[in-house]
């Protein structure tokens, strides 16, 4: 189980395109690289292994997750499987391109705060950590809602009908 949450050097309304594909993307400024010694800025380092150790995690293994833009705006939850991984080019804000490491959600369904406000709470009980992390069941020491909560959200979407399967 995972979070990933879009903050990027890129257009708004490019996050906003990626996440209606299934798209969750990384950047820290390290290339195509999937190491934190790449990343300049020494304060960022710990927050960058973090996020890539879950994205190979997450290469390697079925997960479920929760993709979010950094305002908010859209957020879905989905179900990956390998391989799910892949890096690319998108247009950076300012001119120019940035390399992203990514990965797609096999199916995928949009969530909103009056329907299911327990993953709300997730999302902001997790603001602070690094961009994509994964999350703790609610049987461990954290306070709130966890793993389970993601699967609750994406059972309920599948459920009812609300899947979608992203376009290639």
């Amino acid at each position: 189980m995972f979070r990933c949450e879009m903050g990027l050097k890129v257009e708004d309304d490019y996050v906003l395109d990626l996440i209606d594909l299934g798209i969750g993307a990384l950047d820290y400024d390290a290339g195509s690289s999937l190491d934190s010694e790449a990343v300049e800025e020494e304060d960022r380092k710990g927050a960058a292994t973090r996020s890539f150790n879950t994205l190979k995690n997450l290469s390697r293994n079925v997960g479920y997750g929760v993709l979010m833009s950094e305002n908010r705006d859209k957020v879905i939850v989905g179900r990956t499987t390998p391989p799910c991984m892949t890096i690319f080019s998108a247009p950076q804000v300012g001119g120019g391109t940035v390399d992203l490491k990514g990965f797609q959600f096999d199916e995928y369904g949009y969530a909103t705060k009056d329907e299911f406000s327990a993953l709300f709470e997730l999302i902001q009980n997790h603001q602070v950590l690094p961009a994509m992390t994964e999350v703790s069941s609610e049987d461990s020491d954290m306070e709130g809602p966890g793993r389970e909560t993601i699967c609750g959200v994406f059972e309920s979407l599948e459920k009812s009908g609300r899947l979608e399967r992203p376009r290639r």
